[in-house]
């Protein structure tokens, strides 16, 4: 009943009855069939954003999804159709079609040329938008309620569009073939205090068309909350990997609030990266209207635009500081953070602007 994914607040009630002895009462509400959901978010990266989702389940009875999704702001937007059926005729396997166009704008920095060398100051030089349409199609399994292997087909056109010229890229095709393993068992997404999440995927191009893009890529993500005495660590790590034909569009970015503090968001692109974070996290006893948290987090992480360019020594470190309101909303998070590294020669820490960031509502 819990699984049906049509029913809430599904309860098994035994007690005894004088006839039979035994009597089981099952209660349940209909979870209704439409549904709108409206979101928003504000952060110092993208903006405004809003976004809303239109949901028909259940379709003729079949089990079936329907839903219409649309994300709009300056910088990012989505719109998106999909069938999906959650639970092949009751079992544990799923599949979805989904079809959409999107845009995503993307800053180029580069660090100001009449700076000290151990006092980096990025500043924005270009402007990109990744822009896409095309169609997915996945099937796969439950793992339990927390997880989920599938197999997902990709057919897309896509640009690298430079904003500041005036002549405009070709769209070009891809088709691509990913294999997606997922598990998240957390209690909460937003302020956990127990579990973990796993992701890994592997793409990988399989159909040579006209003018179309090839590649091969796979990322690994992975965290676990723990609980020390009232301090929540939040350990986890980040490892993308390509070959050099991996298109602009399909770059791995590093930087921003939740990757690496005293970077900005999209800071450094690249087709290799790696990323290791540790977050402490304590709910404060007093209310700032809401829930209330405060975190200290340190990153430690580089990203390379090719395999040969991969050195340790080319590590970027990060700390910051948080302070964290559990929303009706969605989380509202304030931070402070700076990033360093260290310079072969001289032999010195080179230290980063000290950056403010703001998020408020969860990510659309």
């Amino acid at each position: 009943m819990h699984a049906s994914d049509v029913l809430a607040d599904a309860d098994v009630i035994v007690s005894r009855d004088q006839d039979s002895g035994l009597r089981v009462t099952m209660r349940a509400e209909d979870r209704g069939n439409q549904t709108i959901k409206i979101g928003a978010r504000i952060d110092n990266e993208r903006y405004t954003q809003g976004g809303v989702d239109l949901v028909q389940e259940n379709v003729f009875s079949s089990g079936i999804r329907i839903a219409v999704r649309g994300v709009i702001s300056e910088r990012i937007g989505l719109l998106s159709a999909s069938l999906e059926l959650p639970r092949i005729a009751g079992t544990l396997w799923t599949t979805s079609l989904r079809g959409y166009t999107s845009f995503r704008k993307v800053w180029g920095y580069t660090n100001a040329p009449d700076r000290p060398v151990n006092e980096p100051l990025p500043q924005r030089v270009s402007e990109f938008s990744e822009d896409r349409y095309g169609a997915r199609l996945s099937a796969g399994r439950h793992l339990e309620r927390n997880g989920v292997l599938l197999i997902e087909f990709r057919y897309e056109e896509q640009r690298y569009r430079d904003l500041k010229s005036s002549v405009s890229p070709i769209y070009q095709p891809l088709a691509t073939l990913r294999a997606v393993a997922r598990w998240d068992d957390r209690d909460h997404i937003d302020y956990a205090t127990r579990g973990r999440t796993i992701d890994l995927s592997v793409e990988s191009s399989i159909l040579s068309l006209s003018n179309s893009l090839s590649f091969t890529k796979f990322a690994a993500t992975a965290n676990t909350v723990i609980d020390a005495n009232g301090i929540t660590l939040i350990p986890s790590v980040h490892v993308g990997v390509a070959d050099r034909t991996l298109p602009l569009a399909e770059l791995f970015s590093l930087g921003g609030q939740d990757q690496l503090f005293g970077w900005r968001e999209d800071q450094q692109r690249g087709r290799q990266v790696v990323l290791a974070n540790v977050d402490a996290r304590i709910k404060l006893p007093m209310r700032i209207f809401f829930d209330t948290y405060v975190s200290l987090r340190y990153d430690l992480g580089a990203i390379w635009e090719n395999p040969e360019n991969v050195r340790i020594g080319d590590m970027n470190h990060g700390i910051g500081l948080t302070v964290g309101l559990d929303t009706p909303v969605g989380p509202a998070r304030f931070s402070v953070g700076q990033s360093f590294y260290f310079l072969d020669n001289p032999a010195a820490v080179a230290w980063g602007p000290l950056l403010a960031y703001f998020a408020i509502g969860a990510r659309l």
